[in-house]
């Protein structure tokens, strides 16, 4: 008999799962019905004062024009006006509201060409074209994540009350945020929740799997001593606090956002250290573990 408290707890968990799932289907027709937007076919990034080139797309406006990695963009010419291009939205904005898809722009760019020595040229980029479509890769991560979220739901559902079902289900939950919802970098109320749920899932989905590997198919010792958990999850609220308020100020602050790689880097590097120490304590275990169905 399923007692009331783990009823209405199952329910609380599921509907938390509907929401996401309402708030995708949202980001999904957002996504469907994207307009292209012109793309130069360049990695922008802001090192120090200067806007560098980190790759660039074989076959794109910027490539015949013959860019390559390094290059930095130091003036937009716009009809004989030169604009100085000191942040990445001067580029994105120059391309979309003055440009658009099929036109023409002239960069003017500073490439290092031996012993510290730099010129001056200028590269005509002509009929640009529009940013790759990512669609059909972006749905079929949203499949992949709602199999996911599926597995959850059912083993939640068939048992409820087991030790580890709300547990596994929350780590699905996280795998399914992370692989079906896609911000469209609109910054609107529906795009940034989309963002920061997507976040969140990818944040907190390293601590989750790790938790649950200390604790399936048995408890670590580790976890008895009562700071254990607090510190497993420490960094991830961190990040998940920064992620947020980086975003809440940046609205104020524009020039926050150029936190966003770094902070972005920490994410990466938070979840591959939580994964790496996840997959060795799921060796040790089963090397350690005799009964079958363990093992298994």
């Amino acid at each position: 008999m399923i007692s009331s408290s783990i009823k209405i707890r199952t329910m609380s968990v599921l509907g938390l799962a509907l929401a996401i799932i309402a708030l995708l289907i949202v980001n999904l027709t957002d996504r469907i019905g994207q307009v292209p937007v012109p793309d130069d076919g360049v990695s922008w990034r802001k090192r120090g004062d200067a806007i560098e080139a980190t790759s660039i797309r074989p076959g794109s406006a910027a490539d015949r024009a013959g860019l390559i990695k390094g290059d930095h963009l130091k003036y937009i010419n716009l009809n004989g006006e030169y604009l100085k291009v000191e942040d990445l939205r001067d580029v994105y904005f120059v391309l979309e509201e003055k440009i658009g898809i099929g036109g023409y722009v002239t960069y003017t760019i500073e490439r290092e060409i031996r012993d510290g020595q730099k010129e001056l040229w200028d590269a005509d980029l002509k009929d640009v074209d529009p940013e790759p479509s990512k669609l059909p890769f972006e749905l079929y991560l949203a499949a992949v994540g709602v199999i996911f979220l599926l597995v959850g739901i059912y083993v939640l559902i068939k048992q409820p009350s087991a030790q580890y079902t709300i547990h596994f289900y929350f780590v699905c939950l996280s795998v399914f945020s992370v692989y079906s919802l896609s911000s469209l970098g609109t910054f609107s109320l529906i795009d940034s929740l989309v963002l920061l749920i997507d976040s969140t899932g990818f944040i907190f989905l390293a601590p989750l799997f790790l938790h649950f590997c200390l604790r399936f198919p048995f408890q670590r010792e580790i976890l008895q001593k009562k700071r254990a958990i607090f510190f497993i999850y420490l960094p991830a609220a961190i990040l998940v606090g920064l992620k947020t308020g980086l975003f809440l100020f940046s609205f104020k602050t524009p020039a926050l956002l150029e936190w966003l790689p770094k902070l972005s880097s920490l994410e990466v590097s938070h979840f591959t250290i939580a994964f790496v120490v996840s997959t060795v304590i799921l060796l040790v275990t089963f090397l350690q573990t005799r009964t079958s169905v363990l093992r298994q």
